[in-house]
């Protein structure tokens, strides 16, 4: 846990009228590519690159909430849906790891060290993450791949789905899926059964983005 640095100007503002910078926190990796998060009491971003750090911004002189697990820079953030508990997942080359930041702010004040659930690794560079609407099932999007992943169950039931698109000269290009695609079939997901929404998901991507699918296993 550490303090973060008040940097207010002594009118409680700086020069410009737009933008008021009362805190900062100093990072010695940059997080200028990643996916970063907020919810409404917290926002989360990498510090020092393997560290996730939480900042409650209704009360930001508080000090902060710093989780260690992974071992690789951050690459992704997203908090969960839910208020009760607040869940939040941080992806990265070695894990994806799910904390419940209700049980890690108890265990920082019983002088614990707060731990995460892995619940996935080595999937590759993760660019994005996006939890369902009950928190139950994660998104992941690496390179050119996404990942379902059951947070219950930890990787008992998994998807994995390539993406490429047909070339005018007869060969294909390996794509990263489309963001517009990521977010509908996460959401979809949780409506129906698994297989009506695979039959309507790539429905979806051969008439709206001309895509092919390459495989599902």
């Amino acid at each position: 846990m550490e303090n973060p640095q008040d940097i207010f100007s002594s009118n409680g503002g700086c020069l410009s009228d737009i933008v008021i910078e009362k805190y900062l926190v100093e990072s010695k990796e940059s997080v200028s590519h990643v996916q970063l998060a907020c919810s409404m009491q917290d926002c989360a971003f990498p510090l020092d690159g393997t560290e996730l750090c939480i900042w409650n911004t209704k009360s930001p002189s508080h000090q902060l909430l710093i989780l260690r697990g992974h071992h690789q820079p951050i690459t992704a953030i997203a908090f969960g849906n839910k208020v009760n508990p607040l869940l939040i997942c941080s992806a990265s080359l070695d894990y994806v790891i799910m904390w419940n930041l209700d049980e890690c702010r108890e265990k920082v004040l019983q002088g614990l060290v707060p731990r995460g659930t892995v619940v996935g690794s080595l999937l590759g560079k993760v660019l994005c993450l996006q939890l369902s609407p009950d928190d139950h099932v994660v998104a992941v999007c690496a390179g050119n791949k996404v990942f379902i992943l059951d947070i219950e169950v930890r990787l008992k039931f998994t998807r994995e789905f390539h993406f490429t698109k047909g070339l005018a000269d007869g060969s294909s290009q390996v794509l990263g899926p489309c963001p517009a695609v990521f977010s509908f079939f996460l959401y979809s997901f949780f409506f129906k059964t698994y297989i009506l929404n695979l039959v309507y998901f790539y429905k979806i991507i051969s008439l709206c983005c001309n895509w092919k699918t390459t495989g599902v296993r």
